[in-house]
């Protein structure tokens, strides 16, 4: 555990004119401070602009974080060298997994791209990752996780919300799920693990697998006498504050062992449907999140980036009492005048992102910064404009409700739809339809479509979206912010008020892996042909075992290029080796050299918790250093060993 040793705040205003230096004892980094100009924004004495770039990648112990995230070091081990900035040639900031912000939003494939270690990483608008508040643990969804190399267990799965199974191997969470993103069920034929013992809390410290030292330091470090704030407080990598009391290093905690924060120095929340939350005396919103270290209070507006008091990014839905719910209308009413000044969005209207205020107007997040939906013509689109179109035609049955401009609702896959055509325009009831008028407003609890296929389309290619086959094109190409995939999987967008159909140079609809794969040829069940082969099956295989630069299918077959043409990654036995494998780092030990048990080789000396490794079986797998290959911790008979 690192401890953060931060020099007392220096009150300039009371200081002769000369420089005063700021000095981190631990990061080996002093930053000059000018008499009576102390440094605005939270930003060095030298510009972000005009500081030359630092060499090498930003870790905890080279680097220091300004008020905007941004990471800051020396050009050479000495407290009297010029500063630097971890940055890239465009000047935006540069990062490791370690030193990112975290990402405030949930992942997802829509915004989340994974680097060479399968880590998945965003923007807000420059970089963030996806990992956990209180650890730099990778965070997944089930779209985005790696899939499980084995088989799931009831000792090694776990299941989520939805039924599905998740497991843990390679040192972070996998899905239990098919080539399709299909959930695996448990095996019938699971294996018997009568004989796995138990692991002790001591051999679970000698693994590593449980963050001890970082714990231990937070308890036995003194509390800080003093309140913080920015000045007087440095942030470790779970997000606590530390200080600098009596000579030596304090924790800003409670009596509870809790971390405490001012306004300023708590965490954003990651969810704007905190739990717990509170406004404080100033109406600003704090909550607290499940799951957190020691349950730590964090602050929290929403999701949008923070902006002036005019700014619509208050949801309405949260109650949190009284003087909570007057201070987001006053800030509703007060952003009337003001929203024109703000960007039309070209995201997908997607439930969880959309907000409506007090003007039935529908708001949501984009670049880091709140956009309004409107509709062709400019004006604020209405709910009419962005609910889903419903799949069956208008009759005296299928309308539920006829609003006051006349149009007809509906009620399809459980929500609201809207009767329209193609364009746009309210589609008119049949001349034997007898439709009610009822003026009761339709629900507004989703603003948009449920992917649910149409129980009377035969194809699947018709959705509450609209039809896939019917929809107008969108223009361009699409990216993971501007679409959203259906049920299927096609790609949808939202152009000129209404949704629209991405489509390739062939006018069929994009498929999502294409935004994955960078094949705009993908379609379900299809597998691309990335060489001149007819096919996978005969495709040559590739001499090496793949690595990172290696392509997947929309089957998640591997593919590489050697001797001018696509080759095909194999094992030893023909099997097409997958992405998830790459994935796991188990593809050359487990597939090219034998990865079935029986015939594993024997491992030699007995196993230990700490170079041991067990599969989803419970059996236990080492490394033959003198074979340089895999092996398997068995007996003469076959059956597993244990510590």
């Amino acid at each position: 555990m690192l401890l953060i040793a931060v020099a007392p705040f220096v009150d300039t205003s009371k200081v002769a004119a000369s420089n005063v230096s700021f000095v981190s004892s631990t990061l080996n980094t002093t930053l000059a401070l000018s008499p009576f100009q102390p440094p605005t924004g939270g930003e060095l004495s030298v510009t972000w602009e005009a500081s030359p770039p630092c060499v090498g990648e930003p870790t905890v112990y080279n680097s220091v974080a300004d008020l905007k995230g941004r990471r800051w070091g020396r050009s050479a081990a000495d407290v009297n060298s010029t500063a630097c900035a971890y940055k890239d040639s465009t000047n935006k900031p540069v990062f490791s997994w370690e030193t990112a912000p975290r990402c405030v939003a949930a992942p997802s494939v829509l915004v989340a791209t994974a680097d060479s270690s399968g880590r998945l990483w965003g923007e807000q608008p420059d970089a963030c990752a996806f990992k956990a508040a209180d650890s730099d643990r990778p965070i997944f969804d089930w779209l985005t996780a790696p899939a499980c190399i084995n088989l799931p267990e009831p000792v090694t799965s776990e299941a989520d919300a939805s039924g599905r199974l998740w497991g843990w191997e390679a040192g972070r969470e996998c899905a239990y799920k098919s080539g399709d993103n299909s959930p695996l069920a448990l095996p019938a034929d699971i294996a018997n693990l009568e004989e796995v013992q138990p692991v002790t809390p001591a051999d679970m410290v000698a693994r590593g697998a449980v963050p001890t030292a970082a714990s231990i330091t937070w308890r036995a470090s003194p509390r800080c006498t003093a309140a913080p704030s920015k000045f007087i407080s440095t942030m470790d990598g779970r997000g606590r504050l530390w200080g600098w009391d009596n000579n030596a290093s304090c924790a800003f905690k409670d009596a509870a062992d809790v971390p405490v924060y001012d306004w300023e120095t708590a965490p954003r929340c990651l969810s704007d449907d905190a739990e717990g939350g509170r406004v404080d005396a100033e109406g600003r919103i704090w909550g607290t999140e499940a799951g957190q270290t020691s349950s730590r209070a964090l602050s929290t507006s929403d999701t949008a980036a923070a902006g002036d008091a005019s700014t619509p990014t208050s949801h309405a839905r949260h109650g949190l009492g009284r003087r909570g719910a007057m201070h987001r209308v006053h800030r509703h009413r007060r952003s009337l005048d003001s929203a024109s000044a703000f960007p039309s969005c070209k995201v997908w209207p997607a439930p969880a992102n959309v907000v409506a205020d007090g003007f039935a107007r529908y708001w949501s997040n984009e670049d880091g910064s709140s956009c309004l939906y409107r509709d062709s013509n400019g004006n604020p689109a209405s709910l009419w404009d962005i609910s889903p179109a419903c799949l069956g035609n208008a009759t005296s049955t299928s309308i539920h409700a006829t609003d006051s401009n006349g149009r007809s609702w509906g009620w399809e896959f459980g929500r609201s739809c809207a009767f329209r055509n193609a364009t746009g325009a309210p589609s008119q009831p049949s001349s034997n339809s007898n439709a009610a008028t009822s003026s009761v407003a339709p629900a507004e609890s989703s603003t948009t479509a449920s992917s649910a296929p149409s129980p009377n389309s035969g194809s699947g290619g018709s959705f509450t979206t609209g039809d896939v086959n019917t929809a107008g094109s969108c223009s361009g190409s699409p990216t993971m912010d501007t679409s959203q995939p259906d049920d299927v999987g096609y790609l949808w967008g939202w152009q000129d008020g209404r949704a629209c159909v991405f489509r390739n140079s062939e006018g069929k609809p994009l498929y999502y892996a294409a935004l994955i794969t960078g094949d705009w040829n993908a379609q379900p069940g299809y597998v691309p042909k990335p060489s001149s082969q007819s096919g996978w099956f005969d495709a040559p295989r590739c001499n090496n075992p793949p690595t990172w630069e290696a392509k997947p299918d929309s089957e998640g077959r591997l593919w590489g290029y050697e001797n001018g043409q696509g080759c095909v990654f194999r094992d030893a036995r023909g099997y097409p080796l997958f992405y998830s494998d790459l994935q796991s780092g188990n593809v050359a030990e487990y597939y090219n050299k034998g990865s079935k048990w029986d015939n594993a080789p024997v491992c030699p000396g007995t196993p230990s918790w700490s170079t041991a490794r067990a599969d989803g079986y419970g059996r236990l797998w080492g490394w033959d250093n003198k074979a340089q290959t895999s092996c398997a911790y068995k007996d003469g008979s076959g059956k597993p060993m244990y510590p």
